[in-house]
């Protein structure tokens, strides 16, 4: 399955930034997680809007030792998306409830 997974507030805590450091640590659980997937065959595109290929989110993901396939700042296509700031489409109507 193709999972597309925002890097702010999904993998990266930018509420938790360590003294020296410009971006946050891992969410609690996301290196796990992500490695869980990958196990299981999914590919994994992070989704963000620090640009199309940051080379500071590829390397935060390296460093500590999340797998991914692809890193975009466009909306790729994708059986799921996981996002802190989503909301799930049912219709119009529960949207606008929402909001």
């Amino acid at each position: 399955m193709i999972l597309a997974i925002d890097f702010d507030g999904v993998l990266c805590d930018n509420n938790n930034v360590r003294p020296g450091f410009t971006m946050g640590a891992p969410m609690e659980g996301a290196i796990e997680a992500m490695r869980t997937l990958k196990r299981q065959g999914d590919t994994l595109i992070i989704h963000t809007v620090r640009g199309g290929r940051p080379q500071h989110v590829e390397d935060w993901l390296r460093h500590f030792g999340i797998p991914y396939d692809d890193i975009t700042n466009i909306k790729p296509n994708a059986a799921c998306f996981i996002d802190n700031n989503a909301i799930r489409f049912t219709s119009w109507s529960q949207v606008m409830q929402y909001l």
